[in-house]
């Protein structure tokens, strides 16, 4: 059971990478504590994180990961938020949009259950989450105004980077 800190998950992607909180890092489980499920989720996870930032050339930041349930109240996580089981994982990047993001993952057919990109006013990351089983694929975002719309066509997000540009 458990990790190594510097166990490689997928190319760029490091186990202690995945044991992260931007906001509250005294509430994270390191690696070495994770159970095999966890573990089994987080390459899976790291999987998709390493494909996301070929399909954008910029490896991105992961401020969440793994959260315990500890770290997932301190964070005003959902009770049932992937993040408690290691499959899901929030993204930023320096040189990217969300919105850019998304869209890339939609033109590359990217598979994932569930993806959220946030408008800048809400912190412009990318919420990503994995299923054990048959991937909805649904693409989301999340407006200033803290709505979700679901991005059913290329041309929605599109329309959505349009609105979002400053």
């Amino acid at each position: 059971m458990g990790v190594p800190d510097d166990a490689m998950l997928a190319p760029g992607v490091w186990a202690c990478d995945l044991s992260v909180s931007a906001s509250h890092p005294h509430f994270v489980t390191p690696p070495e504590h994770w159970t095999d499920a966890e573990a089994d989720n987080l390459a899976r996870i790291a999987a998709v994180v390493a494909q996301v930032g070929g399909l954008v050339g910029e490896r991105p930041r992961i401020t969440s990961g793994l959260r315990r349930v500890a770290l997932n109240q301190a964070v005003g996580g959902s009770r049932h938020s992937w993040h408690l089981t290691g499959r899901a994982v929030d993204l930023a990047w320096s040189r990217h949009a969300a919105i850019d993001v998304l869209l890339a993952m939609w033109d590359a057919g990217t598979v994932v259950d569930d993806v959220i990109a946030y408008h800048p006013d809400r912190g412009g990351h990318m919420h990503i989450q994995l299923d054990g089983g048959i991937p909805r694929r649904r693409y989301r975002v999340r407006d200033a105004d803290g709505s979700y719309q679901l991005m059913v066509s290329r041309d929605d997000i599109t329309r959505t980077r349009e609105r979002w540009q400053p």
